[in-house]
């Protein structure tokens, strides 16, 4: 009987094998063998919780069989429970080390769960075995992208590619591994190639308009997110920073709008949709969501961060050193929190003490962050201290820095130094990056058209 439910199921008369094997249960109720084969087939029936309740029943006697192992595996696995399945798969992978499919699974479950060296150590035992297998190479070209060894990662992805040059997920992580090092040329060239083979891909277009916006190529991103339908939440969140940096930030509304809709329980969504209604000019609403994100994330670090900047952009700065302090308190080494709390201080005019030591410390985390190095600039002009405030300033535009307020700051004290011609070049060159603003025109005797 046991011989006639695995022929009738070969040959796929489920119907007839399940017949057969519920008569076996009847007959031997309690043999683990028949469980076994019948536990097997539930599961390629579909039929997970009850291959799960049959393995659960057989699993201490049958413990270390390799059909067995691998059957209880695969059910934890389309269960969800990931480490357990991990457990089964690895034990039936140590009875049979040679099974090329299970030592893949195995790496890929440890990828799933971010087990990146143990995934790794098993990928170089595969690849001593399978060395031109183009699977193994490139699951271990992914697993060291994700190690950040660009480097090896590249030439593992280039080997799997020469291998099988058919399979778009290569050219796909080299492109990301270029972005990674930098080289977006390249990494256009390598996401063309994953399209080329597979042209509706919707990750492989999406990451393409990622790159395109990254490089300010604003049109084109646009151009290939029309192609991809609205159905993912970072689908939309893409087309929404394509339209904010195209400076069409009503646009982008609409889409972080729908991206929040459809994903509320991810706080970046919050922040996009601010960010959007900021650019808007509607500061206020955009407080509003976050202090919605505020109140369903409690310590979302970059929901405060968002709220310090706005509160701080509006003048209410009570809010934002709330906003800061916390911030701080959460982590007393995020340089950045701590610099433009002090500078708030400064340019307030409050507890200038406060703002000189809360600069020092984000110095001294970053010393050679120029917009650091300003802010203590900018507080030693307020103590009237022109000649430390020069050291600082000069010290931030001497690295390259071209942002207008650094610029116009150095103006300002080359004025009180008594260098008004060079004041004026700085001025000038602040008002190219930031031609409405109106003090730099006062400052240069010109009238706001």
């Amino acid at each position: 009987l046991a011989k006639s439910a695995r022929i009738f199921d070969y040959y796929d008369k489920k119907k007839e094998a399940r017949k057969i094997y519920s008569r076996l249960l009847k007959i031997v109720p309690d043999s683990f063998r028949i469980k076994a084969d019948y536990a097997s087939f539930l599961l390629r029936e579909g039929l997970v919780d009850s291959a799960l309740t049959l393995y659960e029943e057989i699993y201490d006697s049958l413990r270390g069989n390799y059909r067995v192992e691998l059957g209880y595996g695969r059910v934890l696995e389309k269960k969800g429970n990931i480490e357990e399945a991990l457990k089964h798969y690895i034990r039936a992978q140590n009875s049979n080390p040679q099974n090329f499919g299970l030592l893949l699974k195995v790496a890929q479950l440890y990828l799933k769960l971010n087990k990146l060296e143990e995934a790794l150590k098993v990928l170089d035992g595969a690849k001593g075995v399978f060395y031109f297998e183009p699977s193994v190479r490139q699951l271990r070209g992914i697993t060291l992208y994700r190690l950040e060894r660009y480097y090896e990662a590249a030439d593992e992805l280039l080997v799997a590619s020469s291998l099988n040059p058919k399979d778009p997920e290569n050219p796909y992580y080299l492109a990301r591994i270029f972005y990674a090092l930098g080289d977006h040329k390249r990494a256009l060239k390598y996401i063309d190639i994953a399209l080329s083979i597979d042209e509706k891909r919707t990750d492989f277009l999406v990451y393409k308009s990622f790159l395109l916006v990254t490089i300010n190529r604003i049109d084109e991103a646009i151009k290939v997110l029309k192609k991809v339908k609205d159905k993912d939440p970072y689908v939309l969140s893409v087309k929404g920073h394509a339209y904010l940096m195209a400076e069409k930030p009503k646009k982008a509304e609409k889409y972080f709008r729908k991206a929040l809709l459809m994903e509320p329980e991810n706080p970046q969504r919050y922040i996009d949709l601010s960010d959007a209604l900021s650019k808007e000019g509607k500061k206020e609403s955009a407080i509003e969501i976050l202090r919605e994100g505020e109140r369903r994330f409690e310590n979302s670090r970059g929901i405060m961060f968002r709220l310090a900047e706005l509160y701080s952009d509006l003048g209410k700065v009570d809010s934002a050193i709330f906003f800061y302090r916390n911030l701080a308190l959460l982590d007393s080494t995020d340089a950045t929190v701590l610099n433009n709390w002090g500078y708030l201080l400064v340019v307030s005019g409050r507890d200038l003490q406060l703002a000189k030591e809360l600069i020092e410390r984000a110095l001294s985390i970053e010393p050679d962050n120029p917009i650091y190095l300003d802010s203590m600039g900018w507080l030693y002009f307020k103590l009237g201290d022109y000649e430390r405030a020069y050291e600082y300033i000069n010290k931030a535009v001497s690295m390259g820095i071209d942002d207008a307020e650094v610029l116009e700051h150095m103006g300002d004290i080359l004025e009180k130094l008594g260098k008004k011609y060079k004041a004026k070049t700085y001025w000038k060159k602040a008002l190219e990056k930031d031609p409405k603003n109106e003090r730099l025109l006062k400052k240069l005797g010109f009238k706001n058209p």
